[in-house]
């Protein structure tokens, strides 16, 4: 469960933080779910005009499977389009 107004996301019961960068990459995705996202727009949404590579998009998705327990999951949320960008699956 994710709240975007108070910032709170709830997997499996348990409370998980997430930084703004991961907040605002998830926004993102969940603003056109299966639609793809290339990595330079990603990167404006979440660190604006500061200059990063995209492997610095690669390590906040990362965390974000983590956090959000993807890996335990049968479908996989965020997919990655390899020198693309990233998707959020539709159920």
């Amino acid at each position: 469960m994710l709240d975007f107004n108070l910032r709170i996301a709830t997997v499996d019961g348990d409370q998980v933080t997430l930084n703004i960068n991961e907040w605002d990459l998830l926004q993102s995705l969940m603003q056109q779910p299966g639609a793809v996202i290339a990595y330079s727009r990603l990167k404006q949404k979440a660190w604006g005009d500061t200059v990063v590579t995209d492997a610095a998009v690669h390590m906040a998705i990362r965390r974000l499977h983590k956090k959000l327990n993807c890996s335990n999951r049968k479908v996989r949320l965020i997919r990655d389009h390899r020198g693309i960008g990233y998707s959020l699956a539709i159920p």
